[in-house]
């Protein structure tokens, strides 16, 4: 379950490949935290940057 969700963007993308890199921060019994990041135009630059934090749910 989604907790907090950060992300600023850089710049916009009209048409074209994006590719998102999540990389963990914090992974928890109970919580995560992973930073994201998304480049994309013909030149690979960096279009978004975000962080969120996760809330882990286990089933009964």
């Amino acid at each position: 379950m989604g907790v907090n969700n950060n992300t600023d963007f850089f710049r916009g993308v009209g048409e074209g490949a994006m590719t998102s890199t999540a990389t963990p921060v914090h992974r928890g019994r109970s919580q995560q935290v992973w930073l994201v990041e998304t480049f994309g135009d013909e030149d690979g630059r960096l279009v978004a940057r975000g962080q969120v934090r996760i809330h882990n749910l286990y089933p009964e």
